[in-house]
């Protein structure tokens, strides 16, 4: 006798096993929001991810980092990017509301790899200051000028010996500033230098904010004021600030320094405020609030990616995202980036050379994949390009990583911002009878039908299924419904027989796909 099921794995996260028979769960560019207050529908739904659209054609490809800073030259917020060689400021026209970036100056080191930015505190005559670390160089400009004085302004800073050495200086890879300090990591020693406290509101200093010459009655020091990570004998390789706390990395340990008000030594860490958890790629971390994320690695494993609030970490990956990583290629290469959408916030990590990104909703606990497809390879699922997630001038903007745009998350669109398709994709977890074969006579999906952005488009939804995991069967196309069509019923009938079914729902025309449940109608089969 016929019975129907409501197939309560359809809405999940990213939980694909290495076992295809246990499950195959796969989340692309929909992710899972908990229906709150009790009176939905349904418990959880998928929602599509939004498109994106151009805010600015950037004059050289590649970025690699951005901040916003709290106050430009009209007293705003102004944002800073860097793409290609050169640092950039985006400033909008007040008329027409349109964006353009002015170069402010040259940065230097790997073109391809992300910089390391902060801004110095203050107002007036404290003269706030952006901070670029490039790996080779530290630059600082007033961010308070306009832009052409910003160019005239745009200067290196003389950078402090390595401790130990009379001629290497240090090699800048991570800066912060905190209670007044502006903190530049050595990417080359487990220390960390810091500059002179307020260093741009003191006139006596002028640009030696690193105390490096003598002036007056101030005795210089060519190597500056360092602050060790003494805890393990690992080489820094990361630094972030998080809350009123100083992250440091290496590859075996991470160490958390908080600020003590002694002018000899303003940052300590005793010695339970920091664990064997490493870092295996530097710029995994992100930070929101006083969480802070990375991708770890220790003495006895790696792959573990974690969060962390004061020295408590908490490891947030899973089993099978770990056994993903592990086959990707240089996961030391990994980009991350955190922002909120909603109640959600997301922290994503991309493997550039593995071709892959990884999104965790903390809202949510759950995993999910975000995808970009190229034109060539339409049936490639690459890694997401918009990264550096930031918000300025009421949008959230996000660089290229090997484009020249600059673009900014569009609530109204369904492509990416060169108009590629978005494929939103989702694999079911594993539905069973106890593992006693049944036919499959109709199956239903529950989404938003008739919620469609213009008339005269009914768009597609591709179904695919498999009994064991591994084989998939060709794909069958159902449709949603015209604009209106809100009864529209989405169904499929006759997906055979097995013991375990596996379903996969995907749609690329541009409009806001969301699964809200599915149910099939089936059988048993006398079959043990």
């Amino acid at each position: 006798m016929a019975k129907q099921q409501i197939i309560n794995s359809i809405v999940g996260g990213y939980q694909k096993s290495n076992i295809a028979k246990v499950c195959e769960a796969t989340s692309s560019n929909l992710y899972p929001e908990t229906q709150e207050g009790g009176q939905s529908s349904t418990r959880q739904i998928l929602r599509s991810i939004q498109g994106t659209s151009v805010m600015v054609e950037m004059p050289e490809y590649s970025c690699r980092g951005m901040f916003r800073c709290s106050r430009g030259h009209n007293g705003y917020p102004a944002l800073y990017t860097v793409y290609g060689s050169h640092l950039y400021l985006i400033l909008q026209n007040p008329y027409t509301s349109e964006f353009v970036a002015r170069e402010i100056g040259t940065v230097s080191g790997a073109l391809s790899e992300p910089v390391s930015m902060c801004e110095t505190g203050g107002y007036g005559d404290a003269h706030p200051h952006l901070i670029v670390a490039d790996g080779a160089q530290l630059f600082a400009v007033d961010t308070t000028l306009t832009a052409d004085e910003q160019r005239a302004d745009y200067k290196a800073i003389a950078l402090p010996q390595q401790s130990g050495s009379t001629e290497e200086l240090i090699r800048p890879s991570h800066v912060c500033y905190l209670y007044g300090y502006l903190a530049v990591l050595d990417s080359g020693s487990d220390a960390f230098y810091l500059s002179v406290q307020y260093p741009f509101e003191e006139e006596i200093y002028g640009d030696d904010i690193f105390m490096l010459e003598d002036h007056g009655t101030h005795v210089g020091n060519p190597k500056g004021f360092a602050v060790y990570s003494e805890w393990c004998a690992d080489t820094s390789r990361a630094m972030f600030m998080a809350g009123s706390f100083l992250y440091t990395f290496g590859d075996r340990s991470f160490q958390c320094f908080s600020y003590h008000d002694d002018v000899n030594y303003p940052f300590q860490s005793p010695d339970t405020a920091a664990q064997a958890i490493g870092i295996r790629a530097p710029r995994s971390v992100a930070v929101v609030g006083k969480s802070i994320f990375w991708l770890g690695s220790s003495d006895v494993g790696q792959n573990g990616i974690f969060m962390a609030e004061g020295a408590t970490a908490t490891r947030i990956s899973t089993s099978d995202i770990e056994r993903e990583i592990e086959k990707l290629a240089n996961p030391e290469d990994a980009v991350a980036q955190v922002w909120q959408e909603a109640k959600h916030v997301f922290y994503a990590i991309t493997f550039r050379q593995g071709n892959r990104t990884f999104v965790y909703d903390v809202t949510e606990s759950l995993w999910s994949i975000r995808a970009s497809y190229d034109a060539l390879e339409p049936n490639n699922e690459g890694m997401w390009r918009p990264q550096f997630a930031t918000l300025a001038y009421n949008k959230l903007v996000f660089g290229t990583l090997f484009d020249n745009k600059l673009i900014y998350l569009d609530d109204n669109k369904w492509t990416e911002y060169d108009g590629l398709q978005i494929v939103r994709r989702r694999v079911s977890g594993a539905i069973i009878d106890g593992w006693t074969p049944f036919y499959c006579d109709s199956l239903k999906l529950i989404t938003n039908n008739g919620q469609v952005p213009t008339p005269d488009v009914n768009p597609r939804i591709s179904l695919r299924y498999s009994w064991d995991g591994s084989t998939w069967l060709d794909q069958e196309i159902g449709t949603v419904g015209e604009i209106g069509r809100y009864e529209w019923i989405t169904q499929w009938w006759n997906l055979g027989m097995g013991s375990v079914l596996m379903l996969e729902f995907s749609s690329s025309d541009p409009w806001n796909f969301s699964i809200i449940d599915a149910k099939i109608q089936g059988e048993p089969c006398n079959i043990f």
